[in-house]
């Protein structure tokens, strides 16, 4: 039985540095995105596969650490699901370069939803048929951050902006790669800074027409929180980014 695994062999283009030839969380985002769908839809779990059945995929978190920038290198990314039993589904991910050395490793957690109903639903459910077998590995032993509840009333607003039609996915709701420009966009000095490990998670989704203020709160010297407070009332999503100065 073959390995529930993707790979594919691509280089960052000059489209995916940022202005001091870093790559760009977002561009790091839309190539783990791109590879997820395309390994779904191998699965026969892909978009068109759950829309068919009311379902959609969401990500609920993700979160990726720069060993080595790729900068406009070859290099090959691999992903694998990890089987999963519950309403959570966990995706891993590894950009190596030609010699297989580790450049990026990440991760994500997605769920699936009845888009109509809004209800989760299991994995172990859904109406497909998945072969192969899973690979258990995973890049971080404990990946995600706790983060404590943000009181938005002691701290003052960065960026404050709508979502507009550009900013949606196919599923009408802003694409989590946009996420990733609003919280690097907040960061202070952010243009003599490089990004080393990025932390998103989306607790509210948002639509066309909302708005978004972005909140940064500085833990310590290049370690932040950036949040996200839709339509004044709810917290869209919330990040924890590393960075390390340019030298």
């Amino acid at each position: 039985m073959s390995l529930l695994k993707y790979e594919k062999e691509f280089a960052f283009n000059y489209s995916a540095l940022d202005a001091n030839d870093n790559i760009l969380p977002s561009a790091i985002l839309e190539e783990m995105q791109n590879a997820a769908g395309e390994h779904a839809d191998i699965m026969k779990i892909g978009y068109k596969d759950l829309l068919n059945q009311d379902l959609i995929w969401v990500l609920d978190r993700i979160k990726y650490t720069i060993i080595k920038s790729p900068y406009l290198n070859p290099c090959k990314l691999i992903t694998w699901p990890i089987k999963a039993n519950s309403i959570e589904i966990n995706r891993d991910f590894l950009f190596v370069d030609s010699n297989n050395n580790p450049l990026i490793k990440a991760t994500s957690r997605w769920c699936i939803i009845n888009f109509k109903t809004r209800r989760l639903i299991r994995y172990n459910s859904i109406n497909s048929v998945i072969e192969g077998e899973y690979i258990e590995d995973r890049v971080f032993d404990n990946p995600y951050t706790f983060f404590k509840k943000i009181d938005y009333s002691t701290i003052n607003p960065v960026i404050d902006q709508n979502v507009h039609f550009s900013d949606l996915d196919h599923n009408k709701h802003m694409n989590n790669t946009k996420y990733a420009i609003l919280a690097m966009n907040s960061i202070p000095n952010i243009e003599n800074k490089r990004i080393v490990s990025l932390q998103l998670n989306f607790q509210k989704e948002c639509i066309i027409n909302d708005n978004l203020k972005t909140f940064v709160q500085e833990l310590e010297p290049n370690h932040y929180i950036v949040s996200g407070l839709k339509n004044n009332e709810v917290s869209s999503f919330i990040s924890e980014i590393e960075l390390e100065d340019i030298i």
